[in-house]
Protein backbone atom coordinates (compact mmCIF):
# COMPACT_ATOMS: atom_id res chain seq x y z
CA UNK A 1 0.00 0.00 0.00
CA UNK A 2 1.00 3.57 -0.76
CA UNK A 3 4.46 2.71 -2.42
CA UNK A 4 4.47 6.40 -4.27
CA UNK A 5 4.56 7.93 -0.71
CA UNK A 6 8.09 5.42 -0.26
CA UNK A 7 11.56 7.20 0.59
CA UNK A 8 14.48 5.29 0.36
CA UNK A 9 16.02 8.52 2.68
CA UNK A 10 15.03 8.56 5.70
CA UNK A 11 17.27 11.63 7.02
CA UNK A 12 13.45 13.52 6.85
CA UNK A 13 12.07 10.75 9.68
CA UNK A 14 14.92 10.95 12.20
CA UNK A 15 15.96 14.32 12.37
CA UNK A 16 14.92 15.08 16.28
CA UNK A 17 16.04 18.64 16.19
CA UNK A 18 12.71 20.22 16.70
CA UNK A 19 11.61 18.14 19.40
CA UNK A 20 11.22 19.23 23.07
CA UNK A 21 13.10 16.86 24.92
CA UNK A 22 10.82 16.43 28.02
CA UNK A 23 8.54 14.31 25.94
CA UNK A 24 6.35 13.60 22.76
CA UNK A 25 2.70 13.17 22.14
CA UNK A 26 1.69 12.72 18.08
CA UNK A 27 -2.22 12.62 16.22
CA UNK A 28 -3.29 9.54 15.63
CA UNK A 29 -5.72 10.19 13.12
CA UNK A 30 -3.49 11.20 9.52
CA UNK A 31 -0.03 10.54 11.33
CA UNK A 32 -0.39 7.10 12.33
CA UNK A 33 -4.12 6.45 10.35
CA UNK A 34 -5.47 7.67 7.50
CA UNK A 35 -8.89 6.90 9.35
CA UNK A 36 -11.31 8.92 6.93
CA UNK A 37 -9.86 6.63 3.70
CA UNK A 38 -9.63 3.93 5.60
CA UNK A 39 -13.68 3.78 6.24
CA UNK A 40 -14.00 4.55 2.63
CA UNK A 41 -12.25 1.35 1.51
CA UNK A 42 -14.62 -0.66 4.12
CA UNK A 43 -17.72 0.54 3.03
CA UNK A 44 -17.10 0.29 -0.71
CA UNK A 45 -15.28 -3.56 0.23
CA UNK A 46 -18.55 -4.24 1.99
CA UNK A 47 -20.73 -2.98 -0.24
CA UNK A 48 -20.32 -3.37 -4.21
CA UNK A 49 -23.62 -0.99 -4.85
CA UNK A 50 -21.20 1.68 -3.66
CA UNK A 51 -19.82 3.73 -6.66
CA UNK A 52 -17.06 6.87 -6.50
CA UNK A 53 -19.27 10.19 -7.85
CA UNK A 54 -16.12 11.08 -10.06
CA UNK A 55 -16.14 9.42 -13.05
CA UNK A 56 -12.42 11.02 -13.44
CA UNK A 57 -11.28 8.87 -10.27
CA UNK A 58 -10.75 5.38 -10.31
CA UNK A 59 -7.56 4.39 -8.73
CA UNK A 60 -5.97 4.33 -4.97
CA UNK A 61 -3.69 7.32 -5.80
CA UNK A 62 -6.77 8.67 -6.96
CA UNK A 63 -8.41 8.95 -3.60
CA UNK A 64 -5.40 9.20 -1.67
CA UNK A 65 -4.67 12.57 -3.19
CA UNK A 66 -8.29 13.86 -2.86
CA UNK A 67 -7.69 12.77 0.61
CA UNK A 68 -5.05 14.75 1.02
CA UNK A 69 -6.02 17.71 -0.64
CA UNK A 70 -9.27 17.83 0.95
CA UNK A 71 -9.77 21.46 2.29
CA UNK A 72 -11.66 20.45 5.78
CA UNK A 73 -10.42 18.15 8.58
CA UNK A 74 -13.59 16.48 8.63
CA UNK A 75 -13.21 13.83 6.92
CA UNK A 76 -17.36 13.35 6.83
CA UNK A 77 -17.43 15.82 4.32
CA UNK A 78 -15.12 14.86 2.16
CA UNK A 79 -16.62 11.24 2.00
CA UNK A 80 -19.73 12.53 1.51
CA UNK A 81 -18.70 14.17 -1.57
CA UNK A 82 -17.01 10.97 -2.74
CA UNK A 83 -19.68 8.81 -2.44
CA UNK A 84 -22.15 10.32 -1.29
CA UNK A 85 -22.95 8.94 2.42
CA UNK A 86 -23.33 10.54 5.75
CA UNK A 87 -20.85 8.49 7.75
CA UNK A 88 -20.04 10.00 11.33
CA UNK A 89 -16.81 9.33 12.86
CA UNK A 90 -18.80 8.02 15.97
CA UNK A 91 -19.91 5.14 13.91
CA UNK A 92 -17.00 3.70 13.74
CA UNK A 93 -16.03 3.79 16.96
CA UNK A 94 -13.41 0.62 18.36
CA UNK A 95 -13.68 -0.21 14.80
CA UNK A 96 -9.86 -2.03 13.81
CA UNK A 97 -10.56 -0.90 10.36
CA UNK A 98 -11.25 2.48 10.76
CA UNK A 99 -8.09 3.06 12.66
CA UNK A 100 -5.86 0.53 10.88
CA UNK A 101 -2.19 1.87 10.73
CA UNK A 102 -1.57 3.61 6.84
CA UNK A 103 1.87 5.88 7.82
CA UNK A 104 5.47 4.95 8.50
CA UNK A 105 5.87 8.42 10.42
CA UNK A 106 5.59 7.61 14.11
CA UNK A 107 6.75 4.42 13.47
CA UNK A 108 9.94 5.68 12.76
CA UNK A 109 10.23 8.38 14.88
CA UNK A 110 9.00 7.49 18.00
CA UNK A 111 12.03 4.46 18.23
CA UNK A 112 14.59 6.72 17.24
CA UNK A 113 13.09 9.92 20.25
CA UNK A 114 13.34 6.81 22.79
CA UNK A 115 17.03 5.72 21.64
CA UNK A 116 17.91 9.62 21.67
CA UNK A 117 16.79 10.11 25.63
CA UNK A 118 13.06 10.58 24.76
CA UNK A 119 10.85 8.03 27.39
CA UNK A 120 7.67 9.83 27.60
CA UNK A 121 5.83 8.92 24.11
CA UNK A 122 2.05 9.13 23.51
CA UNK A 123 -0.25 8.86 21.08
CA UNK A 124 -3.39 11.28 21.30
CA UNK A 125 -6.66 11.16 19.95
CA UNK A 126 -9.70 13.32 20.59
CA UNK A 127 -11.99 10.26 21.75
CA UNK A 128 -10.63 7.46 23.69
CA UNK A 129 -11.00 4.26 21.26
CA UNK A 130 -9.75 0.51 22.08
CA UNK A 131 -8.93 0.13 18.20
CA UNK A 132 -6.11 3.10 19.07
CA UNK A 133 -5.15 1.42 22.12
CA UNK A 134 -4.70 -2.04 20.56
CA UNK A 135 -2.51 -0.55 17.76
CA UNK A 136 -0.10 0.91 20.28
CA UNK A 137 1.22 -2.81 20.61
CA UNK A 138 2.78 -2.47 17.77
CA UNK A 139 5.01 0.56 18.72
CA UNK A 140 8.91 -1.23 19.59
CA UNK A 141 9.14 1.02 22.65
CA UNK A 142 6.49 1.37 25.58
CA UNK A 143 4.23 4.25 24.21
CA UNK A 144 1.24 6.21 26.44
CA UNK A 145 -1.79 6.62 25.35
CA UNK A 146 -3.57 10.34 25.67
CA UNK A 147 -6.78 11.54 24.74
CA UNK A 148 -9.62 14.25 25.30
CA UNK A 149 -9.34 17.83 24.84
CA UNK A 150 -5.86 18.83 23.57
CA UNK A 151 -5.50 21.75 26.15
CA UNK A 152 -6.02 19.63 28.76
CA UNK A 153 -3.89 17.00 27.65
CA UNK A 154 -0.68 19.47 26.81
CA UNK A 155 -1.19 21.91 29.74
CA UNK A 156 1.20 20.07 31.98
CA UNK A 157 3.65 18.63 28.90
CA UNK A 158 5.97 21.43 29.74
CA UNK A 159 8.43 21.23 26.82
CA UNK A 160 7.00 18.17 25.05
CA UNK A 161 6.65 18.17 21.28
CA UNK A 162 2.96 17.76 20.06
CA UNK A 163 2.77 16.64 16.92
CA UNK A 164 -0.36 17.26 14.62
CA UNK A 165 -2.27 17.84 11.32
CA UNK A 166 -5.41 19.05 13.24
CA UNK A 167 -6.00 22.92 12.36
CA UNK A 168 -8.05 22.96 15.60
CA UNK A 169 -5.75 21.68 17.70
CA UNK A 170 -3.27 23.90 16.89
CA UNK A 171 -5.22 27.01 17.44
CA UNK A 172 -6.57 25.49 20.98
CA UNK A 173 -3.00 25.54 21.50
CA UNK A 174 -2.91 28.94 21.79
CA UNK A 175 -4.88 28.68 24.85
CA UNK A 176 -1.82 26.72 26.70
CA UNK A 177 0.39 28.87 28.92
CA UNK A 178 2.48 26.04 29.25
CA UNK A 179 5.55 25.73 26.76
CA UNK A 180 6.15 23.29 24.31
CA UNK A 181 6.68 22.37 20.91
CA UNK A 182 3.97 22.19 18.33
CA UNK A 183 5.20 20.01 15.03
CA UNK A 184 2.85 20.68 12.18
CA UNK A 185 2.24 18.85 9.78
CA UNK A 186 1.17 20.47 6.89
CA UNK A 187 1.18 17.61 4.00
CA UNK A 188 -2.88 17.73 4.17
CA UNK A 189 -4.34 21.07 2.80
CA UNK A 190 -6.55 21.45 5.34
CA UNK A 191 -3.81 22.91 7.46
CA UNK A 192 -3.72 26.08 4.86
CA UNK A 193 -5.27 28.08 7.00
CA UNK A 194 -2.75 28.13 9.66
CA UNK A 195 -0.15 29.23 7.79
CA UNK A 196 -2.95 31.58 6.28
CA UNK A 197 -3.82 33.29 9.67
CA UNK A 198 -0.34 33.65 10.85
CA UNK A 199 -1.20 31.24 14.09
CA UNK A 200 2.02 30.14 14.28
CA UNK A 201 3.06 33.34 15.08
CA UNK A 202 0.47 33.89 17.81
CA UNK A 203 1.74 30.49 19.04
CA UNK A 204 5.44 31.21 19.25
CA UNK A 205 4.47 34.45 21.28
CA UNK A 206 2.85 32.02 23.88
CA UNK A 207 5.94 30.56 24.73
CA UNK A 208 5.69 27.54 21.74
CA UNK A 209 8.51 26.85 19.29
CA UNK A 210 6.76 26.20 16.29
CA UNK A 211 8.26 23.96 12.98
CA UNK A 212 7.05 22.19 10.16
CA UNK A 213 7.28 18.42 9.12
CA UNK A 214 6.18 16.03 6.01
CA UNK A 215 4.36 12.62 7.59
CA UNK A 216 4.39 11.79 3.71
CA UNK A 217 8.16 11.19 3.24
CA UNK A 218 8.49 8.68 5.44
CA UNK A 219 6.53 5.93 3.12
CA UNK A 220 3.37 4.05 3.73
CA UNK A 221 2.83 0.36 5.37
CA UNK A 222 2.10 -2.23 2.66
CA UNK A 223 -1.01 -3.94 2.82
Amino acid sequence: MMNQLHSDNDSNMIDLTFIGKAGLVIEYDDIVSLTGMNIVNYLMENDKSIRLLDDGMSSFEDILKSYIDREDKDFSKWIKQLIGLDVKRENFRNSYRAYKPNLFYAYKLIPNAYKNGIKDLYIYSQYEDDAIRNYLKGFDVPVGYVYGDIREVMKDKVNYTYITCDPDNVRRCRDIDTPFAVTICDDYMSMAPIVIDHVDEALRNNNKFVSYTSILNAGGIPK
